[in-house]
């Protein structure tokens, strides 16, 4: 993750947009970075595309784009900022990953926010799938709860042989930059259910870890081996620790047209109540770490990891 100098806030009318804006401006305010606010009215457009009138659909697009750039102006406004720089654009297209794909191609952002929802059930739709699996900036999904006073920050990487080393190589330095960067502190954890695993598996699953992390001059406050199925040991921990934000690879070690409802990712998303941030490797670096899976619960030979 390169120095956050713009933040994308990809903005929904369900939920509590402000809890997201203020979120993005705390960020904004850290990092004195620039804030673009994005509103994609996908659902208007896919019903737009259905018309058969080119003219009505002409006018109906151009009132509904005209109606969604005041509500952003009003939702901002109702923030009372002076302090951080802001630009905003309204689009009438469909689908949202591609709307939001475009708009990054565009603006070229250091960090993507956006809402992931609330309530004690909150779930993970197509549209926001689609958008975690495409989204070829940092992504940070955020319930908009505030940080607290001493924040901790925490990287989840599966050193089993799945994941890369370019991408766990980028999840440590984009966990490293963002606890340096908002004062936090940082851990590192691996989720395994060690079913075929020799005796001594956890020793090195956690030798690893520590071995991962040095490999770029990132110093972890602690490092976690959790024992079981990552969907439930990951968020029970996470919980009981009380993190800030948990960093992890967008990958899911399924084919990249698969939905991301029922994977690792999409089960945290619907269960985690901290903010989550995405990263992902070169697209090329993707490929490779997929062709290269192995099962869980085996370990690798430790391997070199590219100098930072």
């Amino acid at each position: 993750m390169r120095q956050i100098e713009s933040i994308l806030i990809v903005l929904a009318r369900e939920g509590d947009p402000s809890q997201v804006l203020k979120k993005g401006l705390m960020l904004a305010r850290r990092f004195n970075a620039h804030v673009e606010l994005f509103l994609c009215e996908a659902e208007c457009a896919y019903a737009l595309e259905h018309q058969y009138d080119p003219l009505g659909t002409d006018k109906a697009r151009s009132s509904s784009l005209a109606i969604s750039r005041a509500w952003v102006e009003r939702l901002w406004s109702s923030l009372e900022v002076n302090d951080v720089s802001v630009s905003m654009e309204v689009v009438c297209e469909t689908p949202l990953c591609e709307a939001v794909r475009r708009k990054v191609a565009r603006s070229k952002p250091d960090l993507v926010l956006r809402g992931m929802g609330t309530g004690s059930h909150p779930t993970c739709s197509v549209s926001d799938s689609d958008l975690v699996r495409t989204c070829p900036a940092p992504l940070l999904l955020t319930r908009g709860m505030p940080w607290q006073s001493r924040s901790t920050v925490a990287a989840a990487l599966d050193v089993s042989g799945a994941d890369s080393p370019e991408l766990i190589r980028t999840i440590l330095l984009a966990a490293d930059y963002m606890s340096e960067a908002c004062g936090a502190s940082l851990e590192v954890l691996y989720a395994n259910r060690f079913e075929t695993a020799p005796p001594d598996a956890l020793k090195s699953a956690r030798d690893l870890l520590i071995e991962r992390a040095a490999a770029v001059s990132v110093h972890p406050r602690a490092a976690h081996v959790l024992v079981g199925d990552p969907a439930t040991a990951i968020p029970k921990f996470v919980a009981q620790r009380s993190y800030d934000i948990l960093v992890l690879g967008a990958l899911t070690h399924r084919d990249a047209m698969t939905a991301l409802v029922g994977t690792l990712t999409g089960r945290l998303i619907e269960t985690l109540e901290c903010d989550l941030l995405l990263v992902r490797p070169s697209s090329k670096v993707a490929a490779r770490a997929l062709s290269a899976h192995r099962p869980a619960g085996q370990l690798s030979t430790p391997r070199s990891i590219p100098p930072a």
